[in-house]
């Protein structure tokens, strides 16, 4: 089993759980190291300030060229830039995968005033 908190995935051993009522000593594995953490830059762009996320292969070097792909979405009722593992799982797979992961929250997305 596995659990998000922030940016971190962690992995808990069932078999840690108790027998009576079910429930997890965390004790045991409070300190673990998160099996997985995502390699996520958050910026904004631009003369409009368009939100940015760039997700880079966990084992980058600079210097080194890779193909990008961009993902964005301008519509009225999604934003595609998140600072989540879980919004970024598959970004961070990709680019595992020799990708440079590049997300845009375009002109129609919520949460923006109207001014912008």
């Amino acid at each position: 089993m596995a659990y998000v908190r922030g940016n971190d995935m962690y992995r808990v051993d069932l078999a840690a759980r108790t027998e009576r009522g079910g429930t997890l000593d965390v004790s045991e594995f409070v300190a673990l190291e998160p099996a997985l953490r995502l390699q996520l830059d958050l910026r904004q762009v631009g003369a409009e300030r368009y939100q940015a996320a760039l997700v880079r292969p966990r084992d980058f070097k600079p210097g080194v060229k890779l193909p990008v792909i961009v993902q964005a979405y301008c519509g009225p009722t999604v934003t595609v830039v998140h600072q989540s593992l879980a919004q970024n799982l598959l970004a961070q797979w990709i680019a595992d995968h020799g990708f440079l992961v590049v997300k845009f929250d375009g002109r129609g997305t919520p949460l923006r005033d109207r001014a912008w």
